[in-house]
């Protein structure tokens, strides 16, 4: 049996939660497993209340858990965020 390997530069996947706008699909961000999500709830929290105020911010708030990719010889909190202030610039 063949071992699949991953793409040139890629390091093997990291488990995140996705945190973003159901209302409209904006993201909010990325966290990793065992990094307080707070943080991101807010961020995402204020966007509902500001772009969606007939929303509620509680159902309008989309978590799911996924798995990211960074770049292999990166440090992985540093490179989630920096996605995160990408993203963020969005909301």
């Amino acid at each position: 049996m063949e071992s699949w390997q991953l793409p040139h530069g890629m390091r093997p996947a990291v488990q995140v939660t996705c945190v973003q706008c159901a209302a409209c699909g904006v993201m909010g961000g990325l966290v990793l497993d065992g990094q307080p999500l707070l943080p991101m709830l807010d961020q995402v929290g204020a966007h509902i209340r500001e772009h969606h105020p007939a929303e509620n911010a509680l159902d309008a708030l989309q978590l799911v858990r996924d798995v990211a990719y960074p770049p292999a010889g990166r440090d992985v909190t540093a490179w989630v965020s920096e996605y995160n202030e990408r993203a963020g610039r969005s909301l």
